[in-house]
């Protein structure tokens, strides 16, 4: 027999053995079919429409013969067949329609057997489409529950590798509701337990994933290192198994450690080859920001052109995709770079797009930059309006983001703006009146300008000092209390191995100093610097008066030797009165400041609150209470507020009240910037809060807080 005739008989064989296959599943379908229509047994029936939603190849088949079989349950009262059709209703709504799974799901779980693995299934996918709605809370609860049964299946069963890989299932999705909660400490646990159950029973394609995940926690903590190490084994496992989006996920964030390096060969290397793989499988928005991120690579090597040729071609996917978010950070790039090349008119431009979808997305830390390098860009230009303009808005958004006070640098620019008004005012008044008079009015406006100089300089250096002081007298304290702090963190990321030094604390106490540090050097070292700049501005006035000139050339030498003694004493500042005088002084000071004021009256009731709680705990309660008293003044128009402290058993209690306007709280936007900030503090510190109002009767909050059991005097 020839290779033609063996290749038609071979052919002819399969066609057939298809054909009847179809024929006799047809035949099956339709027996099934038949049942449901003319069926006598109750049991048989209800398994006729099991078999003929499993047999379907279309989801909307699947979910009517299911419903059918349910429907045809609750009549017939088969209890036993209830579990199954809502578990597998709940099954086939997971992807379309969640609202819809989750009332299956917790139908099936009031029916089911509760030591089975689908029962266990059941509790997992309860659990993910809790954090779907961002219900953490009871995401968790279902996670653990799900998380406990399994252990105790595989307990029974240590060789199940079905169970291993649920259980290993259930850790991942455990550790990506963890990540959403910006709980990474705990995430990174749970997803190394993953990685176990994925190791045991050699699932490479999921052990590659889970890497993945837990570089990313390594980035967020910048622990630059870590991450490259556990992206690098994304890569291997994921090339092993050819699983080319993981490869090109994993290549890509390893491109972004190189690129924060500054290792920009590397980083190029790394980009384009994810770029290749993401040209073929897509998404476009990944292809978008490996064109953007090469485009970085190629502007900080100095190579203008490819950058913007790069720039360009991330523009034309994002612009097709309508990727709002893209946008903005895309025109914000080619404004910067068109900047940098000192190309004013075409910076202004993209910058200003980027600032419009910056706002549409309510991108505030995108919107923050945005407006910062405008405000440069508007000085540059010599348009001061606008530049102050632009810093206005710049230092509002980011008092309201970061709870940063910029009002210095504001008058100070203001003063700038203000000074060449003045200066065209003058102008203008030089060409009307005698020069010696106007000679006369200049010269006693310069010498006034010295004199608040001086002054200045010398406000600036008393704050040093009394910081300096304050520094010394409270070095011991700080001393404990970093020692304490430094302690705790270390139990929390360690606690199954003992601590062989006191490295952590080391490390914990130099980056405290160093955030103060930075505090310091940014906002009075900036300060300085600006002042420099402003009053070198007037030293041509000074050229023709040698006396004057003397005294100014002193005056700049001064604030030379200001930003020379700022930076040497940077390190050694104090931190702020919270840390010094515990919650409750914190909290009495700025009920102080407020009371001060005359405009509102703040009263404050301790019931037996005198404890020193950790210093993550208190910074999370006072910035609680300053956003509730900020928005009490900013919009509730009250006349009074009370706080009130309640010790209760383990917990405390605290309750915000005022007279103010109140509002609707069904018509209230809850996701806003300040109300999210209150649920996630409060989350922070495991909590719970209730809020009470109601248009014209004011607003109370109440919080309930758990008090750690070593910090629990009772």
């Amino acid at each position: 027999m020839t290779f033609s005739k063996k290749f038609l008989f071979v052919a002819f064989v399969f066609f057939t053995s298809s054909l009847i296959n179809r024929v006799f599943a047809q035949d099956k379908i339709d027996s099934l079919l038949e049942i449901t229509k003319t069926g006598t047994n109750p049991e048989q029936k209800a398994k006729a429409y099991i078999e003929l939603a499993r047999k379907s190849k279309f989801s909307q088949k699947k979910i009517y013969y299911l419903e059918e079989g349910l429907k045809y349950s609750r009549e017939n009262h088969l209890d036993k067949f209830l579990w199954e059709f809502n578990y597998r209703l709940g099954s086939q709504y997971l992807a379309s329609d969640k609202t819809r799974a989750k009332h299956y799901y917790l139908m099936a779980l009031e029916l089911g057997d509760t030591n089975t693995i689908d029962y266990a299934k059941n509790l997992s996918n309860l659990a993910y489409l809790y954090m779907f709605n961002r219900n953490f809370d009871s995401s968790e609860y279902f996670y653990n529950k799900a998380i406990t049964l399994k252990k105790r299946l595989l307990k029974g069963n240590p060789d199940s590798i079905a169970i291993m890989k649920s259980l290993g299932k259930t850790y991942t999705s455990y550790g990506g509701m963890l990540l959403n909660r910006t709980q990474y400490k705990r995430a990174t646990e749970v997803l190394y337990k993953a990685l176990e159950m994925f190791e045991a029973v050699k699932d490479t394609s999921t052990v590659a994933s889970t890497y993945l995940n837990i570089g990313v926690i390594h980035f967020y903590y910048h622990d630059y290192d870590n991450a490259l190490d556990e992206f690098k084994k994304a890569l291997k496992f994921s090339s092993l198994v050819g699983r080319r989006k993981t490869v090109a996920s994993a290549m890509t964030n390893i491109g972004s450690i190189y690129k924060i390096k500054r290792e920009w060969d590397k980083a190029d290397s790394m980009y384009r080859a994810a770029l290749m793989i993401r040209l073929e499988i897509g998404p476009k928005s990944s292809v978008a920001g490996l064109y953007e991120n090469l485009g970085i690579i190629a502007k900080a090597k100095g190579e203008f052109d490819r950058a913007l040729e790069y720039f360009n071609k991330s523009l034309n996917i994002k612009l097709q995709m309508n990727s709002k978010m893209g946008l903005a950070s895309l025109y914000a790039n080619l404004g910067n770079l068109y900047y940098g090349k000192g190309n004013l008119k075409k910076a202004e431009s993209a910058l200003l797009k980027a600032l419009e979808y910056a706002k549409d997305m309510k991108n505030y830390e995108a919107e923050i930059d945005i407006l910062s390098v405008l405000s440069d860009l508007y000085e540059d230009k010599g348009n001061y309006k606008k530049a102050l303009k632009f810093y206005k808005k710049y230092s509002v958004l980011n008092d309201s983001v970061h709870s940063l006070k910029n009002r210095e640098s504001i008058n100070m620019l203001k003063e700038k703006f203000e000074s060449a008004q003045k200066d065209r005012v003058i102008s203008e008044y030089k060409q009307k009146q005698a020069l010696d008079k106007l000679m006369s009015e200049k010269q006693k406006l310069n010498n006034r300008l010295l004199a608040t100089a001086i002054l200045f300089i010398l406000i600036i250096f008393a704050f040093v000092v009394i910081l300096i002081n304050n520094k010394r007298k409270n070095e011991r304290r700080m001393f404990e209390k970093n020692a304490e702090i430094s302690r705790q963190k270390m139990l929390d990321l360690v606690k199954e191995q003992e601590m062989n030094s006191v490295n952590s604390f080391i490390m914990g106490q130099e980056k405290e100093r160093s955030r103060i540090a930075s505090d310091l050097h940014d906002r009075l070292g900036s300060l300085l610097s600006a002042v420099k700049l402003h009053f070198s501005s007037l030293e041509p006035n000074f050229e023709k008066d040698k006396e004057l000139k003397e005294n100014f050339d002193y005056a700049i030498d001064l604030l030379d030797k200001s930003v020379t003694e700022v930076r040497s004493v940077s390190h050694n500042l104090a931190k702020e009165a919270l840390t010094e005088f515990g919650l409750v002084g914190a909290v009495e000071n700025l009920i102080a400041a407020i009371n001060s004021a005359g405009s509102m009256k703040v009263v404050f009731y301790n019931s037996g609150f005198d404890h020193r709680l950790p210093y993550e705990y208190e910074i999370e309660i006072y910035r609680i209470l300053q956003e509730l008293v900020t928005n009490a003044i900013k919009h509730a128009k009250a006349n009074e507020i009370v706080i009130q402290f309640l010790v209760d058993g383990d917990k405390l209690t605290i309750t915000v009240e005022d007279d103010g306007v109140g509002f609707d709280i069904k018509k209230v936007k809850t996701d806003g910037l300040g109300m999210k900030n209150i649920f996630n503090r409060t989350a922070n510190l495991d909590g719970k809060y209730t809020v009470d109002s109601s248009p014209g009767n004011g607003t109370s909050y109440i919080f309930e807080i758990p008090i750690p059991e070593e910090y629990n005097k009772s």
